[in-house]
């Protein structure tokens, strides 16, 4: 079984918005592999799907990468459509984040080819009329919850701190939750800051795990123990592997993502994230339609954990990194 996750975040242009986490990961990130996490059972189901997930090594491919995780829970019957023959095809999964502030950028995004996941940031001017949008055309919607960053760049509504207290951090969390209509799931955007704090990941994972979402830690510091924490939680999860677009040029991100398949053909699992910029979004438009050609397929996040919960029984042991 070969799994390809490809997770994209949402922001526009190098000059139109600010710098992002993931431009400015450390050289100890890239060289310090996400370590692997204890297995979590069968207890209960992801959103609406019932997943179970598993873990994958990471190779040596790229010094930029970090090692994945995916840990899913639950055997229900409410797989979605299309699930049943993920088995036989090595898989992409695409979350495209940030949509929610631009009007163009986001109906791009959600406009692309293919059985797409997208993350909406909370309270933005667009972000229910891009996530009814998005659900409309088949595309899984996330919650983009702004996560506090070491950078102390502004975070945008809804963020998740540091400073609040677990009353406040639930209250933020679920107005955030309600203004995304469709979210099945989260992930963190910046979160540099946040995602190594153990109380409020435990907070964050307490409170997904009770509306059965699923979560996708961006991976914006090496320290992260947002996957460690799920997994305890028994919360299904999935970690960011590659940037792809950290260098927003075709030739980069056509470079960036011949690693992300080829370690994909080799380990099983391939998880990535990126940004929309103009020339993101086009190579998008051009190689997605291109994919089963090459014996790949796009699913949703859900999709592939409720696959894998059908195929699995169980979460499958991880070989160790390579």
């Amino acid at each position: 079984m070969h799994w390809l996750l490809l997770v994209l975040c949402l922001p526009l242009t190098a000059a139109a918005m600010q710098p992002f986490e993931s431009r400015a990961l450390s050289a100890a990130e890239a060289h310090s592999p996400v370590g692997m996490h204890s297995p979590v059972g069968m207890h209960s189901p992801v959103g609406m799907h019932s997943p179970v997930g598993t873990h994958s090594p990471v190779g040596a491919q790229s010094l930029r990468d970090t090692t994945p995780d995916l840990v899913a829970r639950g055997a229900g019957s409410h797989a979605p459509a299309g699930a049943q023959s993920l088995r036989d095809n090595a898989t992409l999964v695409i979350i495209i984040d940030d949509l929610g502030n631009r009007l163009i950028e986001g109906e791009a995004a959600v406009s692309l080819p293919g059985r797409l996941s997208v993350a909406v940031l909370p309270h933005t001017t667009y972000s229910v009329h891009l996530a009814r949008e998005a659900h409309r055309a088949g595309k899984e919607v996330l919650l983009h919850a702004p996560m506090s960053a070491l950078d102390q760049r502004p975070l945008g509504p809804g963020a998740l701190t540091v400073e609040l207290s677990e009353t406040e951090f639930r209250s933020t969390l679920q107005q955030a939750l309600a203004g995304v209509p469709h979210a099945v799931g989260v992930n963190n955007h910046m979160g540099s800051d946040l995602t190594r704090q153990r109380k409020q990941m435990q907070w964050l994972m307490t409170l997904l795990a009770e509306q059965n979402l699923y979560f996708v830690d961006s991976r914006t510091n090496k320290d992260t123990v947002a996957a460690t924490v799920a997994a305890e939680a028994g919360l299904p999860h999935l970690s960011r592997q590659v940037f792809l677009d950290n260098v927003p040029t075709r030739e980069a991100i056509a470079e960036r993502f011949a690693v992300l398949v080829a370690r994909a053909r080799r380990d099983g699992l391939g998880v990535a994230i990126g940004h929309p910029y103009p020339e993101t979004i086009a190579y998008l438009q051009e190689v997605l339609p291109t994919l089963e050609a090459e014996g790949l397929q796009l699913a949703t996040v859900s999709e592939v954990l409720a696959s894998a919960a059908r195929e699995a029984g169980a979460v499958p042991t991880v070989p160790p990194n390579l």
